[in-house]
């Protein structure tokens, strides 16, 4: 697993009071994750509100997913024998 903001476990219910979110996190984290699209924001009689993107819940899933042995040994040779490097 990484340690991109994504994988973080105050994401992990999908959806919540922007507050709560804010006290898990920072406010400029929570900012980022709006800017870039993961969380979008909506009020509510109880107060604002948060909760995944499409976007955000796929890179979520990309991110939180274990690799398999295949798929490590291809991105090795991408990596270190080839030089081909991309970072998300």
């Amino acid at each position: 697993m990484y340690d991109h903001i994504i994988c973080s476990n105050a994401l992990s219910k999908g959806c919540g009071f922007l507050k709560d979110l804010e006290d898990n996190l920072s406010v400029s984290k929570v900012r980022d994750l709006e800017l870039l699209g993961y969380i979008e924001n909506a009020i509510a009689p109880q107060g604002e509100t948060w909760k995944l993107t499409k976007k955000g819940k796929k890179l979520r899933k990309l991110m939180m997913e274990r690799k398999s042995i295949g798929e490590t040994v291809k991105d090795w040779i991408y990596t270190h024998l080839l030089r081909f490097n991309v970072n998300l």
